[in-house]
C-alpha cells in the first residue's frame, strides 16, 4: 500500500516518489535516456531531452538537436574551440606559434603575423589616440609599459642624460652623447667615419702652407711691392704701392685699394670709378689715394663715379699738385686728406685793352675787350673780375649802361650782339652835361668755372637813346683766380 487512501500501481521503468500524504509511482517512459526533472513540491516529470548513453574522454557535451545531447570528439589540449553549427559537434583548432592570429573562414585558419599584415590602410592616424603638441609617443618609464606623449626634451633626457653642455652626435651605428668638455676646449671634427672630440687650445696643430699679402701689405722690403705668397716663413709689412698713370683717362679698379695712384699728364685727365659696393667690389671701407702730379696748369684730373656720388657731388676735380683719399661707404664715396698745391701760381691778369668804338644802341653791344681780358683758371673754380674806366654820353642828361659779361670760346668783337653770361647788375651812369667824363667800375666774383678752361671777359655798353652816343675809354681789367 502506498499510505492513507492510496494504492500503488506498478509501472515498468517507473519511479517511486512521495507526495505530501502518500507515496506514488512516476510511470515509466518509452524513451530511453531521459533525465527526471524535480517538480519541487510537486510530482517529478521526465525531461524531453535525451542524454547520451556514453561520452568521449576529453570531449565536451553539446546539443545535437532540440531534444538530444551528445558528446563531441576529443578536444586538443590548449586549443581553441570552434562551434560546429546546428546539429554538428564542436571541434578544436591549434596554432603552431604564439605570433599568430585566427582568420575567419570556412573552415577558419590560423596564420602567423608578418610585415604588411597591419598597414596604414588598416590603422590610420585618425584611429590613434590624440597627442599633445610637440610630443612623440614613447616609453621613457625605464621598463615595459604602454607608450605615452612625451616632449622631445624628455625623450632626449632619457636617452642622453640631463647634463648641460652635452653634445649629441651620430656615431657609426647610433646617436651618442659627447660628455661636456673642459673650459677653453673647442669641438674638433675628425672627418668622415670618425666621432668629434674636445680639443684643448694652446699652440694648436697643423701647418699654414701659404700666406698671400693683400692690399696695403707686402711680403718683401727688398723687392718692389712684392706680394708673392709666403710658403715657409717670412714677414709681412705695411706698404703703399704706387700705380703710376700717365694717360688722359683711367678707370680706377678695385685692386687700387690702399695704393697711391699718381696722375701725370699735361692735358686734362678723366678718371672714372665704378659704383660703390657694386658687384662685390669697392665695398664699404675700400679706399685709395689719388695724387695729381701734373706740372701743367691744364693737367686737371676729374674723377667721376658711376651712379654713386663723391662728397655728395657728381664729380671731384683735382688741380695739379692736389691729392685726396677716396673712401667707399658701400653706397657712395667720401674723401679725406684733401690737399692742394699751395705753391701753385694762381692765374692773374692786369690788362688794358684798346679804346673801343662808341655806340648808339639802346639794347647794348659788346666792346670787344675779351681778346685782352682773358684767363685760364689753374686749380680753382672762382675768379674775381673788375673793370675800371671812363664813360660819358654825348648829350646832357644822357646815360650809358655798362655791364660785365664772360664766356668761353672765341671772344666777341667790338659792336657784336650781346653774348655770354652777365655778372651782377648793369649800372646806368648819367652825364649832367654833354660829354661829361665820369668814372665807372663793374665786375664781381664769378664761380662755377672749370680749371684748365680759357674764359674771356667783356663789357656790354648801351646808350639811353638813339640820339645819344655812349663811349668808354681808358679801361683796365683785373682778373685773379682764388
Amino acid at each position: 500500500y502506498g499510505g492513507t487512501n492510496a494504492n500503488l500501481t506498478a509501472s515498468n521503468g517507473g519511479i517511486h516518489y512521495s507526495t505530501a500524504t502518500a507515496t506514488a509511482i512516476l510511470s515509466g517512459t518509452a524513451t530511453a535516456s531521459l533525465p527526471m526533472l524535480s517538480g519541487a513540491t510537486a510530482a517529478p516529470t521526465w525531461a524531453t531531452i535525451t542524454y547520451p548513453s556514453s561520452a568521449t574522454s576529453g570531449g565536451i557535451p553539446y546539443f545535437s538537436s532540440t531534444t538530444a545531447m551528445a558528446s563531441s570528439g576529443l578536444m586538443t589540449a590548449n586549443a581553441l574551440i570552434l562551434g560546429g553549427g546546428a546539429g554538428s559537434a564542436p571541434t578544436s583548432l591549434s596554432c603552431s606559434t604564439t605570433t599568430t592570429v585566427l582568420h575567419g573562414g570556412t573552415p577558419p585558419t590560423c596564420s602567423q603575423i608578418v610585415a604588411g599584415d597591419i598597414t596604414t590602410a588598416t590603422i590610420t592616424n585618425a584611429n590613434l589616440a590624440t597627442a599633445a603638441d610637440s610630443t612623440i609617443k614613447s616609453n621613457i618609464s625605464g621598463g615595459v609599459a604602454s607608450p605615452s606623449d612625451n616632449t622631445i626634451t624628455a625623450v632626449l633626457d632619457k636617452q642622453f642624460g640631463t647634463t648641460q653642455g652635452t653634445i649629441i652626435y651620430r656615431g657609426a651605428s647610433s646617436w651618442n652623447a659627447l660628455a661636456v668638455g673642459s673650459t677653453g676646449q673647442f669641438l674638433t671634427t675628425q672627418g668622415a667615419a670618425a666621432n668629434p672630440t674636445w680639443s684643448s687650445g694652446g699652440a694648436g696643430t697643423g701647418t699654414v702652407t701659404s700666406v698671400t699679402p693683400g692690399s696695403g701689405i707686402v711680403s718683401s722690403i727688398t723687392a718692389s711691392c712684392s706680394q708673392s705668397a709666403i710658403t715657409a716663413s717670412g714677414t709681412i709689412y705695411a706698404a703703399k704701392c704706387v700705380n703710376a698713370q700717365t694717360g688722359t683717362s683711367y678707370a680706377i679698379v678695385d685692386g687700387d685699394r690702399a695704393k697711391l695712384v699718381t696722375a701725370f699728364n699735361a692735358a686734362a685727365q678723366a678718371y672714372s670709378i665704378a659704383q660703390a659696393g657694386n658687384s662685390s667690389a669697392f665695398q664699404a671701407g675700400w679706399f685709395t689715394n689719388i695724387h695729381n702730379i701734373s706740372t701743367n696748369p691744364a693737367g686737371i684730373v676729374t674723377i667721376t663715379p658711376a651712379t654713386s656720388t663723391i662728397n655728395g657731388a657728381a664729380t671731384l676735380v683735382l688741380a695739379p699738385g692736389a691729392s685726396v683719399t677716396i673712401v667707399s661707404d658701400g653706397t657712395n664715396y667720401q674723401t679725406t686728406n684733401n690737399t692742394s698745391n699751395q705753391s701753385l701760381t694762381s692765374a692773374t691778369l692786369q690788362g688794358y685793352p684798346s679804346n673801343p668804338s662808341a655806340t648808339t644802341s639802346t639794347t647794348g653791344v659788346m666792346m670787344g675787350m675779351g681778346t685782352t681780358c682773358k684767363i685760364t683758371p689753374v686749380y680753382s673754380t672762382r675768379v674775381q673780375l673788375q673793370f675800371l674806366g671812363q664813360i660819358y654820353s654825348s648829350v646832357a642828361l644822357g646815360y650809358a649802361g655798362v655791364g660785365a659779361f664772360y664766356g668761353t670760346g672765341t671772344a666777341p668783337a667790338n659792336g657784336a650782339a650781346t653774348t655770354g653770361t652777365g655778372i651782377g647788375a648793369v649800372p646806368a651812369i648819367t652825364s649832367a652835361t654833354a660829354s661829361q667824363t665820369l668814372q665807372f667800375s663793374t665786375g664781381g666774383i664769378i664761380t662755377g668755372l672749370t680749371p684748365g678752361t680759357a674764359y674771356w671777359f667783356d663789357i656790354r655798353l648801351a646808350s639811353s637813346s638813339g640820339a645819344s652816343t655812349a663811349t668808354i675809354a681808358g679801361v683796365g681789367c683785373t682778373l685773379m683766380e682764388f
